[in-house]
């Protein structure tokens, strides 16, 4: 997140699409009208392990919880390497955003820990958890050279996209 200031300027003159997976950064306001200006696609992303897009639809699917289950108490447990930064993770703020809830957060940096997320659901009579963990880092190298590959080869719009944004053109050209 320290670059980001340094590069973002000289990244976004070169008008060349771009992968971004920093995360504890705030970026301008005007940046999706920056990029759009420049005629060229970026995608920013918390977390580039493409099955976390099906964990945040199957968050999503808890928004309504709040009104159907009995006072449920929501928390998003994760935990990454000692080296990590940014409390809570950018991929447990996305998860609090899909769910679209107040959570509690327990932010645990420890080891050599990839990455994991628990989101836990507590009501009176049941706990409900979605839990994802990170094995390898070459998991987001992996998502993040995939969303390279479709900023350049498939037929998007010019601007700020999502991962979600790829993925679902994806999905769409090939059905």
């Amino acid at each position: 997140a320290s670059a980001v200031d340094e590069v973002l300027p000289v990244v976004l003159a070169s008008g060349k699409p771009a992968v971004w997976g920093t995360t504890g950064y705030v970026w301008p306001n005007n940046l999706a009208q920056k990029i759009k200006a420049h005629q060229t696609r970026w995608v920013i992303a918390p977390n580039y392990s493409l099955s976390m897009i099906l964990t945040k639809q199957a968050i999503a699917a808890f928004r309504p919880a709040k009104t159907l289950l009995p006072s449920p108490i929501f928390t998003i447990k994760e935990t990454h390497h000692i080296h990590k930064i940014d409390q809570p993770s950018g991929t447990a703020l996305d998860w609090q955003k899909t769910l679209g809830q107040p959570v509690s957060f327990n932010s645990t940096r420890q080891g050599d820990v990839v990455g994991q997320h628990c989101l836990n659901i507590e009501t009176q009579f049941e706990s409900i958890q979605i839990k994802h963990i990170a094995k390898d880092r070459s998991l987001f190298a992996q998502g993040a050279l995939w969303a390279a590959k479709q900023l350049i080869s498939e037929p998007l719009d010019t601007g700020l996209l999502s991962l979600e944004d790829l993925i679902n053109a994806s999905i769409k050209t090939r059905s």
